[in-house]
């Protein structure tokens, strides 16, 4: 998780060249940590429903 904030931070700083200023970027991102015997689509879906979870909490967030 935390090279997941870091990477949440780092995307906050961007400045891109060319596009028109928006406002701060941000991201949300969703970490599931893959459980031994899992089928890796339910490691997916868990991360997915993680990122949503960030999202609802008020973006720009990291959720596990």
């Amino acid at each position: 998780v935390p090279d997941a904030e870091r990477l949440r931070e780092r995307v906050s700083k961007l400045e891109i060249p060319g596009l028109p200023f928006i406002g701060r970027l941000t991201v949300s991102i969703g970490v599931a940590q893959y459980e031994s015997g899992e089928a890796i689509l339910r490691t997916f879906a868990r991360a997915d429903e993680a990122m949503y979870r960030a999202k609802e909490r008020g973006r720009n967030r990291v959720e596990c």
